[in-house]
């Protein structure tokens, strides 16, 4: 039995200059370690997990809708 949290951060929706994005496609992308290594609870034994990330980009498409929806 294993459980983990994962957050992803809030998106203001502002590109990397500051200014707001318009309608269209995006690419979405998170850095995820190569590894991670972690403790069991009750053993001294570390465990390294390698390649656990399935998914590291997403096409996102956003309407304007959704950019009033979040901006205003």
């Amino acid at each position: 039995m294993s459980w983990y949290q994962a957050y992803l951060p809030a998106w203001d929706l502002k590109d990397q200059n500051g200014l707001p994005v318009i309608p269209g496609k995006y690419e979405v992308s998170i850095i995820v370690p190569n590894t991670l290594e972690y403790d069991m609870e009750g053993t001294a034994v570390s465990e390294t997990l390698t390649n656990f990330a399935k998914f590291q980009k997403w096409d996102v498409e956003l309407t304007q809708d959704q950019i009033n929806k979040i901006t205003n």
